[in-house]
């Protein structure tokens, strides 16, 4: 099975022309999605050694980054990840202060922690979220984050376990 597959991806390299550029290993590119397409590929630099691999079949254009670039998205990644759990952490407790922290993220152009701090703040559980969800539900286009805040509005606008508890309190109250 693994000999079927080692075949089925050198197959084409070896059958395709005899260009020196397209026969050359790529460093840094995607072998699957640059052996998927149908025809040999021409491969391009574009720039120094940091720069973009770019390999094109005619209207196909698979870009690929080196590993310079992979490191910083692998950074990036690790930045959004960190900040998640941040969000995901000041949501249990009860210092205002943290409120103001996950309040800041609530207009984050990375959707991730967009929607990290929404939740944080359903989990937080204080009202005094909601001016802050409603300012930044109005920053945004994409129809699906304003549901996603409209909807930590509601949860946040329900009534608390102990005004519930108060509201049971006086309706066996008024039976009596």
């Amino acid at each position: 099975m693994l000999l079927v597959g080692i075949c089925a991806v050198l197959l084409p390299l070896m059958i395709g022309t005899r260009n020196p550029a397209a026969s050359a290993p790529v460093a840094g590119a995607d072998i699957a999605a640059v052996t998927s397409m149908q025809k040999t590929p021409s491969i391009q630099h574009s720039g120094n050694m940091t720069g973009r691999l770019l390999a094109s079949t005619g209207t196909n254009v698979i870009e690929s980054t080196t590993p310079a670039d992979n490191s910083a998205n692998a950074a990036n990644e690790m930045d959004v990840a960190g900040r998640i759990a941040e969000l995901a952490r000041l949501g249990m407790t009860d210092d205002p202060n943290s409120l103001l922290m996950i309040e800041s993220d609530f207009d984050s152009r990375e959707p991730r922690i967009q929607e990290a701090a929404v939740a944080a703040a359903v989990q937080f559980g204080s009202r005094d979220a909601i001016p802050a969800l409603q300012s930044a539900s109005l920053q945004f286009d994409d129809p699906g984050q304003k549901l996603n805040i409209q909807k930590a509005i509601g949860l946040l606008e329900l009534p608390s376990m102990g005004e519930a508890g108060g509201f049971a309190a006086q309706s066996v109250d008024a039976g009596r």
